[in-house]
């Protein structure tokens, strides 16, 4: 066989391999920046099953029943003649983009693109869902979302690019062999994160949602308009804290209006040390203390954050914790939408941000990251956006206190994240806020000067673990607050 390629236009696709098909695997647009005898030059023959110019579900299927390939269970959507989505490619010969895509396609050294794809893929999923402030209201399948993120479904997105084609291995080694399914997924998750370094996140992001688009749109999206089953989604969040109110009814109503102010830090941070004592020390409601002695920080932190670019009904929803829609029912909206995009896109920024930070390996990094996305640390974050005095949630109708927990307080700055993502430009208007946020804590983590604590449970007043399972005809009273009850 003669693995020698024709140079490609500017026009993708333009490669016939063997007359087989017509629509080329990602490495094919760039053989022609690759030596003769580069392993990744061209695909493998064996490897090859229908053409690349088949309809996707016939692409998603041709490896079921082949080892270590399980088939992907899921009803498919219907697709476009022209889905998969055209994939990013440069405008202009670039040699750099094709060492790069050489390195996602090498085991072992695309381990770092793959750690960041896999974080811009779940970021790219919610977007999709939650593409604006109104469908920030919309309800998922919680099973369908996780399904969505596998190893099994992504490896079968590679499928549709023809990512199992290609294979770097020593000369000795037997290439004819699919490769495992846990393999394919590296491999797409690493091209995901090539792209997104080269092209930019937000060119990247919107590839993949249009990838995503059909199967979030058919399969992750409940049809029901009500928001009802969304709220009975956060029951068992808020589980504990409407059994503890359910003694002690009658609770205050949400507020009509919601008036809108700038969300200042609750303290004035002048110094470069960190010194939040009274903000940071342990307290009730799950808050362990944290050690910010090792966190040193500029004058001007944190970073400035207004509200006024947000509209009013959003804003609202950002601050209305879920338990409010758990039980006064579908007429307050709340925000778990927001929390979930925000979660995705705090995840997103930070990988983004330490993934640049040379002379560390994956383990390290990752170590990183999960020290700054600690609920302790979001929960303080929080705190300097004053999340504690303006998030609505569901009260004693005589408890006029502030100690929200830990766990509301992150998912209060998760949504008021999400918002920003949607209200303020997307991606760049995020990371110019976002990243020096994060940057001292990422800088603690990375100089060792900082460890967040270890333990998340969810605690009651007395210190002891809860854990409340609530029945949903407990969640509301109608005979003496007019909602009707979550059953019904």
């Amino acid at each position: 066989m003669n693995t020698s390629l024709p140079a490609l236009p500017k026009i993708e696709g333009a490669i016939d391999l063997l007359n087989m098909h017509h629509r080329g695997t990602p490495l094919q647009a760039i053989s022609h920046l690759l030596p003769p005898d580069h392993l990744l030059r061209a695909p493998l023959p064996s490897r090859f099953r229908i053409s690349l110019d088949s309809p996707a579900p016939d692409l998603l299927d041709q490896l079921n029943g082949e080892p270590n390939w399980p088939a992907l269970k899921i009803k498919y959507p219907t697709f476009e003649t022209d889905y998969p989505p055209t994939m990013l490619h440069p405008r202009k010969e670039e040699v750099a983009w094709a060492d790069l895509l050489c390195t996602a396609f090498t085991k072992g050294d695309n381990a770092l693109l793959a750690w960041v794809g896999d974080a811009l893929f779940a970021a790219a999923l919610f977007d999709c869902a939650y593409d604006s402030v109104v469908n920030c209201a919309r309800a998922i399948k919680p099973k369908m979302a996780t399904l969505l993120v596998s190893k099994l479904f992504m490896s079968h997105l590679g499928l549709l690019y023809g990512v199992q084609l290609h294979e770097y291995a020593r000369p000795h080694q037997d290439r004819s062999k699919l490769p495992a399914m846990h393999r394919v997924c590296e491999t797409f998750e690493a091209w995901i994160g090539a792209c997104a370094i080269h092209f930019g996140f937000p060119e990247t992001i919107t590839w993949v949602r249009q990838l995503l688009e059909p199967w979030v749109n058919t399969c992750l999206l409940r049809r029901s308009t009500s928001r009802r089953t969304f709220s009975i989604m956060a029951q068992s969040r808020c589980g504990r804290r409407i059994q503890t109110l359910h003694d002690s009814l009658p609770v205050s109503l949400p507020a009509p209006e919601l008036r809108r102010h700038d969300l200042i830090p609750a303290t004035a941070l002048d110094v470069h040390r960190l010194d939040m004592s009274a903000l940071l020390r342990g307290r009730d409601n799950g808050w362990d203390f944290v050690d910010v002695s090792g966190i040193f920080v500029p004058k001007d932190y944190p970073p400035p954050f207004s509200t006024d670019a947000f509209r009013h009904d959003a804003l609202a929803a950002a601050l209305t914790d879920a338990s409010y829609s758990v039980y006064f029912g579908v007429e307050v909206p709340s925000n778990e939408g927001f929390r979930a995009l925000g979660e995705r896109v705090c995840k997103l920024v930070v990988t983004a941000r330490i993934s640049k930070i040379p002379g560390h390996t994956v383990k390290e990094l990752n170590s990183i990251r999960v020290k700054c996305l600690n609920h302790h640390v979001l929960g303080r974050l929080g705190l300097l956006l004053n999340v504690e005095q303006h998030l609505r949630i569901l009260r004693a109708e005589d408890d006029h206190s502030h100690n929200i927990s830990v766990d509301e307080a992150v998912d209060g700055f998760r949504a008021l994240v999400g918002l920003s993502y949607l209200e303020q430009g997307g991606w760049s208007g995020l990371c110019e806020w976002l990243e020096p946020l994060f940057w001292p804590w990422i800088q603690g983590a990375l100089d060792g000067t900082f460890e967040p604590p270890t333990g998340c449970k969810r605690r009651s007043q007395d210190g002891k673990a809860t854990i409340a399972h609530v029945r949903t005809s407990r969640l509301c009273n109608p005979t003496r607050h007019g909602p009707t009850s979550l059953e019904q």
